[in-house]
């Protein structure tokens, strides 16, 4: 029995992460998500300490990168009518 479950265990860890004993056979598109999802795991789920880094580091760049997207669309929206765009015909800079 050990024997067998030895072996179903590691045709399902190979077909899970991925690796196939047959050259010639195409992975599924199921076999595809879960080589993925396993790189996933090990990579940033697997260690609490990793996975709170990567959720700050996430929420920083996507804070950052939101930030800027909605700057730029402010400021194409309302070209010509804010302070930068007029300031020119109300202050003269002194030389």
């Amino acid at each position: 029995m050990a024997g067998t479950q030895l072996i179903f265990s590691d045709y399902l860890i190979r077909t899970v992460a991925g690796f196939h004993t047959c050259p010639n056979v195409k992975p599924t598109r199921h076999q595809t998500i879960m080589s993925l999802a396993a790189t996933a795991y090990n990579t940033i789920f697997k260690r609490n300490s990793v996975y709170v880094g990567s959720v700050f580091a996430a929420a920083f760049v996507f804070g950052i990168g939101f930030d800027s997207g909605v700057t730029a669309f402010w400021d194409s929206w309302n070209k010509g009518k804010q302070w930068k765009d007029i300031r020119h015909k109300y202050v003269q800079d002194e030389e």
